[in-house]
């Protein structure tokens, strides 16, 4: 199912280049993250980070004036409370948004991606299929060049040893567009 999805979401990506109107690549920091993960295995309670942070890089492809399709990667570091290890992830997403022109220099959108966390504890790697969707905003510095914030929020969902997992995820985001 996962593979599946991924496949689709990357072929909707590279079959809509044909029909782009512009390209952005996005570079933004995450300076204060926060996840939550949650069991289903009786015993373990949800266990939130102290704070965590990142980094992420993503390539819009316009559509339409209006409508767009991405792929990125992101990478973040959570860092536990009790002094337990950090907890790392590194995710590869593709999905699409909607942005709206405000007027010359602002615009807001909204995404709504699906990729592949693949994630770290304690030694140990496994992978969880992720939904991730935001809201931004992006003030216009040169035709060329903006400057961007907001907020995503994601949900991992895994299986490991018969249990159920759910990483919840609050991203705010701040960086830069470089349109080409």
């Amino acid at each position: 199912m996962k593979k599946t999805l991924i496949i689709c979401v990357l072929a909707l990506f590279f079959i809509s280049i044909a029909f782009a109107a512009n390209s952005k690549i996005r570079v933004s920091g995450s300076p204060y993250a926060l996840q939550g993960s949650t069991s289903s295995k009786d015993g373990e309670d949800p266990v939130w980070s102290k704070y965590g942070l990142g980094l992420e890089a993503v390539y819009q492809k316009g559509i339409t004036d209006s409508i767009f399709v991405e792929v990125g990667i992101g990478t973040n570091r959570f860092f536990m409370p009790c002094d337990r290890p950090v907890f790392s992830d590194f995710l590869v997403f593709a999905g699409a948004g909607y942005m709206h022109n405000l007027n010359e220099k602002w615009t807001m959108n909204v995404h709504l991606d699906a990729g592949i966390d693949f994630l770290s504890y304690k030694s140990k790697s496994s992978n969880s299929l992720t939904l991730l969707g935001g809201v931004g905003a992006s003030y216009s510095l040169k035709d060329n060049l903006d400057l961007t914030f907001g907020l995503d929020v994601s949900a991992g969902f895994a299986k490991k040893s018969g249990a159920d997992y759910v990483n919840y995820r609050f991203l705010p985001k701040g960086g830069v567009n470089f349109v080409f």
